[in-house]
C-alpha cells in the first residue's frame, strides 16, 4: 500500500488540522476541531466536517498498539443522551483520524481503531473516550493459498505428506550433524518415488545441487541432486527423485528429512543468486505482508539486515499460514539491530543502534543556545547487567537440540574458548550484588534462523553490547525546524553545560512531532 507522506515544506508552514471519521453502525460522523471541509471524499472531493473534536494532537511512534484519548462533541448533531437513546452505539463504533495539511492538500492516515473506555454525560457534555488502533494483526500469507500436498497437488502422495504445507528454504540451512528440512513423499509409486524439499524454484533444483537425505526411521542416507518439478496447479516446486536412492531406505511410510549444506541454496533473487541476506528475506517477507507497511523506512534499515546470513525453513503447520510480521517479530528482532515500531504510515522496522559516536550525529543541539529544552530528568533504565551471554544457533526440528554454541564472557578469568566482550568486561567491574562480588548472570539466546558462523559472531557481539546494562534516558523538546527530520535510532550531539554536556552524543529513541513546531525527543545514552 502506498502511503502518502508530508513534505519539508508541510512541516514548516506548519499548517494542519486533524479530521475524524466515527463509523457507528455504517453511519460516518466526521469531526474536526473547526468547522470545515477537506479533500477526504472521492478523487479528493471536499465533504465537511462538523466542529467538535479536542484531543492533544500528538500521535508518536510506537512499539506497542497505539491509543490516544479523545473529547468529542456531539450537540450539533443532537444531545448526545438523545442520540445514544435513539441507537447511536459509540461502543462498537470504529475511529479513523487524519492528518491534513492545508497548504499542500496532502491528507495521512495517522491511525483507525475501535473507540474504548467510552463516557458521556449530560447534553452539552462531551463523549470521552479512547480510540485504540485496531490491532493489526496480520492473518498470514505464507505460502500461498494451495502450497501444499493434496489430491488436486499430488494425487499419488504418501498418506503421510498429504495435507502438509510446503516448506520455503532461506540459504542453505544443514549444518554438519543437522538435518532442518523436512523432505515430503509427493510421488509413492514404486521406483519413482518422489521428495518434495521446496515449495518453489530454488538455486540447487536451477542448477542440479546435491542435498543430503535422511531416512528419519532407520538413519539411512544418500545425496541425491535437485531438480525443479511442476505440481498438479502448475507451481514450479524443488524435488528429489528416490529412483535410485543408494543406501537409502525408500518407504512411504517413512519420513525425510533434508540438509541443503552446499547444495547452492533455496529461494533465489532475481539475478539467480540465493537469498540469503536477512535484509533480503525481510523484503520477500513483507511482500506477503496485509498489514500496512512503511516501505521507505524498511528500505533504510535493510542494509544493516543484510550483514546477517539467514539460514533456515519455514513451514506453517498443516491448513495454517504464517504471517510475516510475527516471522519477523519471532526470528530477526532479537538477532539484529532493528524493532518493529508502528507509526502514522505503517509499521516498519527502525534501527536499534547500542552504540555511536559523534561521527555518526546527524544533528547537533545547543540547549545553552536555546535549541533544545530539558523536558524530564535524567534516568537509568535498560536491561540488567549480565556477566556472560550465550548463544546456541544450527537449529535440528528433528532433534530437538542445536548444533552450535558460542559463549561470551566479561570474567577476566573465564575458560579457554570463551569470547572475552567489552562491554561485558565493563559490566563485570562495575555491578556488584549483595556480598560485593561482581554480578553473575548468564543471558541464553537461542536462534533457529542462523547458520553461519560469521554471523553468530556478530549476533553475540550485539547481545553483548544489548545487555551490558542500565543506561541513562532522557528527553528533550526542541525545534521542528532542526529537530524534525529525526527518527527512531538516529543519533545527535548535545551541549548543555548545566548538564555537564559538551557535544554529548545519545540516540533517538522515539520523536514525537507536535503541532506546535516543537519535537519531543527522547534519548538513550550510547553504551
Amino acid at each position: 500500500m502506498t502511503v502518502a507522506r508530508f513534505s519539508a515544506r508541510d512541516y514548516l508552514l506548519r499548517d494542519w488540522r486533524w479530521l475524524l471519521d466515527l463509523d457507528v453502525a455504517g453511519r460516518v460522523i466526521r469531526l474536526a476541531e473547526e468547522a470545515l471541509e477537506a479533500p477526504v471524499g472521492d478523487d479528493a472531493a471536499l465533504v465537511p466536517y462538523l466542529a467538535g473534536l479536542e484531543w492533544a494532537g500528538e500521535v508518536p511512534d510506537s512499539t506497542d498498539m497505539r491509543t490516544i484519548e479523545v473529547s468529542l462533541y456531539l450537540d450539533q448533531i443532537d444531545s448526545t443522551p438523545q442520540l445514544i437513546e435513539d441507537g447511536l452505539d459509540l461502543g462498537g463504533a470504529v475511529g479513523t483520524l487524519r492528518l491534513w495539511s492545508r497548504p499542500s492538500g496532502q491528507v495521512v492516515t495517522v491511525l483507525v481503531g475501535q473507540l474504548r473506555s467510552v463516557s458521556y454525560g449530560l447534553p452539552g457534555d462531551p463523549v470521552v473516550c479512547s480510540i485504540e488502533e485496531l490491532s493489526d494483526d496480520d492473518p498470514g500469507g505464507l505460502p500461498s493459498v494451495g502450497a501444499r500436498v493434496s489430491l488436486e497437488t499430488w494425487a499419488a502422495a504418501a498418506d503421510l505428506a498429504m495435507g502438509e504445507m510446503y516448506p520455503d528454504v532461506i540459504g542453505e540451512p544443514g549444518l554438519a550433524g543437522s538435518r532442518p528440512a523436512p523432505a515430503l513423499m509427493v510421488v509413492e509409486s514404486s521406483g519413482t518415488e518422489k521428495l518434495l524439499i521446496a515449495g518453489h524454484p530454488s538455486v540447487a533444483g536451477e542448477a542440479g545441487g546435491n542435498v543430503l537425505v535422511v531416512n528419519d526411521s532407520d538413519g539411512t542416507t544418500a545425496t541425491l541432486a535437485a531438480s525443479h518439478s511442476y505440481d498438479g496447479l502448475n507451481r514450479v516446486v524443488t524435488t528429489v527423485s528416490l529412483g535410485t536412492p543408494g543406501s537409502l531406505t525408500v518407504n512411504a511410510g517413512h519420513r525425510y528429512w533434508v540438509s541443503w549444506s552446499g547444495s547452492g541454496g533455496g529461494r533465489r533473487m532475481p539475478d539467480g543468486s540465493a537469498m540469503r541476506g536477512a535484509g533480503q528475506v525481510v523484503r520477500w517477507m513483507l511482500g506477503h505482508a496485509r498489514s500496512r507497511v512503511d516501505m521507505g523506512r524498511v528500505a533504510a534499515a535493510l542494509s544493516l539486515l543484510d550483514e546477517y546470513q539467514i539460514d533456515t525453513v519455514i513451514q506453517a503447520a498443516p491448513g495454517t499460514q504464517i504471517s510475516p510480521w510475527d516471522w519477523i517479530l519471532e526470528h530477526i528482532e532479537p538477532i539484529a539491530p532493528v524493532r518493529l515500531v508502528s507509526s502514522v504510515y505503517g509499521h516498519y522496522l527502525a534501527p536499534r543502534p547500542a552504540t555511536a559516536t559523534a561521527a555518526d550525529a546527524e544533528v547537533h543541539l545547543d540547549a545553552d543556545a536555546g535549541q533544545a529544552e530539558l523536558a524530564s530528568p535524567v534516568t537509568y533504565a535498560g536491561p540488567e547487567p549480565a556477566s556472560d551471554v550465550v548463544l546456541s544457533y544450527g537449529s535440528d526440528p528433528r532433534a530437538g537440540t542445536y548444533t552450535e554454541q558460542i559463549v561470551a564472557s566479561g570474567d577476566p578469568d573465564a575458560a579457554d574458548g570463551v569470547r572475552s566482550s567489552l562491554y561485558l568486561r565493563r559490566a563485570w567491574s562495575k555491578y556488584r550484588d549483595h556480598r560485593g562480588e561482581p554480578v553473575s548472570r548468564v543471558v541464553a539466546v537461542q536462534s533457529d534462523v542462523i547458520e553461519d558462523a560469521g554471523t553468530a559472531a556478530a549476533v553475540l557481539a550485539l547481545l553483548c553490547q544489548l545487555h551490558a546494562g542500565p543506561t541513562r534516558r532522557v528527553m528533550y523538546e526542541a525545534d521542528a525546524d532542526l529537530a524534525g527530520r529525526l527518527e527512531r535510532g538516529s543519533v545527535i550531539t548535545l551541549t548543555h553545560s548545566a548538564m555537564g554536556w559538551s557535544s554529548k552524543v545519545w540516540i533517538v529513541d522515539a520523536a514525537t512531532l507536535r503541532l506546535d513546531g516543537t519535537v519531543l525527543l527522547d534519548l538513550r545514552e550510547p553504551v
